[in-house]
């Protein structure tokens, strides 16, 4: 941390927050002709394949078909298609559209999907006589379908975000058939998800919010940003004050702030537009008579990290003085485990295993002292081989050969 003394109080700048609120949005508002147009919302699509399928028939009531390689609709005899699908990874964000695709096997009329609630129907047991109830309503009902084609149901507003799902399809006319999860070939059971793209995470390490400094001390800023992939987008993340304007991009900068309480922004964008942000307030005061403290920060590592014993590890760092200027190379660093490991703005070092508190010291030329510190894990490296999946050879005097399993 590189502030003088930090106080715990809420950002509540309200003009500040509506023009954010304002730039938000922008991204999903076009003008044209003086008219607003709202844009589609990026989004992602989530596949997921069947946990479980089969079908039940009313003229082999006691028959279970588990290990059929297809799934049958009929109203004569009747034979009904289960299906059960397990959703992770929507994590809260909208369901847009919810499709289920199905290969057709033997083509006819589509048959109707509902929804049901029995979920301790199992595949390798269900008969006709012991099958689930059909208690959901027709969510959609398909007219005549292909064989050979991919027949593809509507489950808009069935499918809500993650769980487990089961389906039943029926049907009131002659028999259609579709793959099962068990095919050889041709589409087999899937769910199809369209959500609402996640929006990036900023995470303000330092300064906490409340710091408090003085004009023209050098107040290092720090943030990380991920997208919803986990890709590093720290180094496009972009700082701004509601006061001063732009402070600059990057996971770390530096910079001065006239007087006043600042919001300070770190804002990034992602490959499909989307913003996130976080945001901090900090009050910058008249610095007083006579000599000040001077400030020392630690950008690597963070606070929380976990390190190899076995790497060396960099440590990084600045300081300065509104009286001395850059005290950067003056920081000594050490380790309550490992005592002493060096002086700069830049060290390496190896640490032991366990957890270290990490101090970074610098002291100006009035003798006045400022410290910083961050708890950092070391654990042993562990070593994970991977086979290689595949391995051959060819060999030109045998053009023909295969050499697999030399």
């Amino acid at each position: 941390m590189s502030f003088r003394h930090a106080v715990t109080r809420k950002a509540a700048r309200r003009g500040a927050l509506g023009l954010w609120i304002v730039l938000a949005l922008l991204p999903f508002v076009s003008h044209r002709g003086g008219k607003a147009k709202a844009q589609a919302l990026p989004s992602t699509t989530l596949t997921f394949s069947s946990t479980a399928d089969t079908y039940v028939d009313s003229g082999s009531a006691t028959t279970n078909f588990n290990s059929s390689t297809i799934l049958r609709a009929d109203a004569s005899a009747v034979r009904i298609t289960y299906l059960r699908f397990a959703v992770s990874g929507v994590s809260g964000r909208q369901v847009q559209h919810a499709r289920l695709r199905l290969g057709v096997s033997a083509g006819g009329p589509g048959g109707t999907v509902h929804r049901i609630s029995n979920n301790t129907w199992s595949e390798t047991a269900i008969t006709f006589n012991t099958r689930p109830t059909v208690d959901g309503p027709g969510l959609q009902t398909l007219g005549t379908v292909a064989t050979g084609a991919t027949a593809e149901f509507n489950l808009d507003g069935a499918i809500t975000g993650d769980g487990v799902y089961n389906l039943a399809i029926d049907s009131s006319t002659t028999t259609v058939s579709y793959n099962s999860s068990l095919a050889t070939s041709g589409q087999k059971p899937q769910l199809v998800l369209t959500v609402a793209a996640q929006a990036p995470t900023v995470t303000i390490s330092q300064p906490p919010t409340g710091a408090s400094y003085f004009t023209g001390d050098a107040i290092t800023l720090q943030a990380s940003a991920h997208d919803s992939a986990n890709v590093d987008l720290s180094s496009h993340v972009l700082w701004s004050s509601n006061l001063a304007g732009p402070l600059g991009q990057g996971a770390v900068v530096t910079t001065s702030l006239g007087q006043g309480t600042h919001t300070i922004t770190a804002l990034v964008t992602d490959g499909q537009g989307l913003t996130g942000s976080s945001q901090i307030t900090v009050t910058v005061n008249s610095p007083p008579p006579g000599n000040t403290a001077p400030l020392v920060t630690i950008t690597s590592p963070t606070s929380g990290q976990t390190l190899a014993s076995s790497a060396s590890i960099t440590f990084t760092g600045s300081a300065s003085d509104l009286e001395d200027g850059d005290l950067t190379s003056a920081i000594a660093w050490t380790s309550d485990r490992d005592g002493a490991l060096g002086t700069g703005g830049s060290i390496t070092h190896m640490l032991s295993e366990g957890t270290h508190q990490l101090t970074a010291t610098v002291t100006d030329r009035g003798g006045l002292t400022a410290t910083t510190t961050v708890t950092v894990e070391v654990v042993s490296a562990v070593v994970i081989e991977f086979p290689a999946v595949a391995d051959a050879s060819v060999d030109s005097s045998l053009a023909a050969t295969n050499f697999g399993t030399s």
